[in-house]
């Protein structure tokens, strides 16, 4: 039982040198300015590899965690890693990223408005207002999809204001076809039938 509890502590604390580089790593200009979701995966490898840099330049402390040969702590510091990534980026893709992209949350955003001691009403005109003139007119909400979707090489610009699906952006769109299919998903989002 000892042996378990100090195991899962060298889990629990690789899990929290993990977060503090990945959570840090946001507050940093390290590939800021591109797509949220792509500068999260390059910064989760980051905090991977200088969490298993860590705890293999701090043996004393692991060895103090963990009574058995070096291998099997270098494997547990390997899997504590590993499982600290997979969760991080878990986390990251389901709620700061659909945060980031979410039109729900824009529309609760600005419903988050008092009307004196209330919160204020709105009608659904109003909202559609609020979300063109805010969301896609003065947000650049079609000009950030698009930037995305240039730097994801699923279009590609071929005058000043025209653009065209790449072979790419095709294989991205089958796949997630088939995706849709997989999970009941309605396809009101991937394909132009009707």
């Amino acid at each position: 039982m000892a042996k378990l509890i100090k195991v899962l502590s060298l889990y629990v604390g690789i899990f929290f040198i993990f977060s503090i580089f990945f959570l840090l790593s946001f507050w940093t200009p390290l590939f800021d300015g591109g797509v949220l979701f792509y500068r999260g995966i390059i910064l989760s490898l980051i905090s991977f590899i200088f969490t298993l840099m860590t705890f293999a330049i701090v043996p004393p402390i692991i060895k103090g965690l963990v009574e058995y040969s070096l291998r099997k702590r270098l494997e547990t510091i390997l899997a504590g890693s590993i499982a600290s990534l997979t969760l991080h980026l878990c986390f990251f893709v389901v709620v700061p990223v659909t945060i980031d992209r979410s039109v729900s949350t824009f529309l609760l955003s600005r419903m988050n408005t008092k009307d004196g001691v209330e919160l204020k009403r709105f009608s659904k005109t109003d909202l559609r207002k609020i979300f063109v003139d805010e969301y896609l007119d003065g947000m650049d909400a079609m000009g950030r999809r698009l930037n995305e979707q240039l730097i994801s090489k699923n279009i590609t610009q071929v005058q000043d204001d025209q653009y065209v699906l790449t072979a790419q952006g095709q294989a991205f769109l089958s796949f997630a076809k088939r995706i849709s299919i997989l999970y009941g998903i309605r396809p009101t989002y991937i394909s132009n039938e009707q």
